[in-house]
């Protein structure tokens, strides 16, 4: 967007939403912070590939009461962060986005 008065040129961050998976695709619950790092893991894999989970450790990690957030780090080049909300009773993802 370029603002009228300042020449200003903003950039949006680009997100990608994906729909809620299947209510116990994972199995089981997910007690701890490790287990929900693995899932995320496994996860981000499935729907990029295992080198972009890896890019994203160490997973910043928040109990959000019958979730877990766990938020990527920004990669050193172009690419932004992960961040994937997982259920604790089922391990299912409910929300992941990735921002540029």
């Amino acid at each position: 967007m370029l603002h009228k008065n300042g020449g200003l040129l903003l950039f949006l961050t680009g997100l990608c939403w994906l729909p809620q998976s299947q209510a116990g695709e994972a199995g089981g619950r997910v007690t701890d912070p490790a287990m929900a790092s693995a899932l995320a893991d496994r996860h981000v894999s499935a729907v990029y590939d295992e080198e972009t989970a890896r890019r994203q450790r160490p997973w910043q990690i928040k109990d959000n009461g019958d979730a877990w957030i766990l938020i990527g780090r920004p990669p050193e080049a172009l690419g932004g962060n992960i961040t994937i909300e997982i259920a604790k009773r089922d391990g299912a993802v409910i929300q992941l986005s990735h921002s540029k």
